[in-house]
């Protein structure tokens, strides 16, 4: 038996284990290997992934045809510079700096931090803000909207002369607690005002990667950071799902 009297289909998925320069070599052997390596969509899709440091997302509805069109589309307009479409969509009011963009979704923070609004652009026609009521202070936010439907809360519960500082996991889509979360609020910190020093929130920053969630909280702006019983700066890994920590490093970091 030789190589060329295995199956085609068998052919293309040995391919798919060569480096991506031995498949240009096996090409040039001869004429059918070259046309079968040429007519493969998988081994073309194999070659722009490597090419443009990309990956399929294992989830997507597409055909394998079509990831790679949209890829190549997507690759030759970063090349050029060329957006697909740009549109002028005015803001829904007053705004905050709190924002985040995922999977095709703008979402926005307005200046009471106790109402959202998203903008989606994988709907035809002229994309209008849809407003998300969170009824909580919300100090920053994370999206993981295509994988899991989630949007991850950074709040403020103010009871009394505490603050706590406090994780909500909502589905997306409904802005409902997320099912898949045993908890779906965390606390992460109780602050205590000192004496003449007036309560300012944290600066946060949030990250979502599969089922972790990235937190940092640095605490600077909060208040005295340095006085006794005063709050840390502090980094912590966290599966959303369980709850469980995975990793929580204190630190100060301050700047002279």
């Amino acid at each position: 038996m030789t190589l060329l009297s295995l199956p085609l289909e068998l052919l293309i998925r040995t391919f798919t284990h060569l480096s991506i320069s031995s498949i240009h070599a096996l090409s040039c052997t001869n004429k059918f290997l070259r046309n079968a390596i040429a007519e493969s969509i998988e081994l073309r899709a194999l070659e722009k992934c490597i090419r443009h440091s990309a990956e399929f997302h294992p989830a997507s509805c597409l055909s394998l045809d079509e990831n790679l069109r949209y890829l190549e589309v997507t690759e030759s307009r970063w090349a050029s510079g060329v957006p697909r479409c740009a549109v002028n969509v005015p803001l829904p009011g007053k705004v905050s700096g709190i924002y985040d963009l995922c999977g095709g979704n703008y979402v926005l923070g307005d200046s009471t931090r106790r109402t959202l609004y998203s903008l989606s652009t994988r709907h035809p026609g002229l994309p209008e803000w849809k407003r998300i009521d969170v009824n909580r202070e919300v100090v920053d936010l994370g999206l993981s909207i295509y994988e899991h439907d989630l949007v991850a809360y950074v709040t403020l519960d103010r009871q009394g002369p505490k603050t706590n500082l406090i994780l909500f996991f909502a589905e997306y889509s409904t802005g409902l607690p997320h099912p898949q979360a045993r908890e779906s609020t965390v606390l992460v910190e109780t602050y205590t005002p000192h004496d003449a020093v007036p309560f300012r929130a944290p600066s946060v920053g949030i990250e979502i990667v599969g089922e972790y969630l990235v937190l940092l909280v640095l605490n600077n702006d909060t208040g005295n950071p340095l006085a006794p019983g005063g709050p840390m700066d502090t980094f912590c890994v966290l599966e959303w799902k369980t709850g469980k920590e995975m990793l929580v490093s204190d630190f100060l970091l301050y700047v002279l």
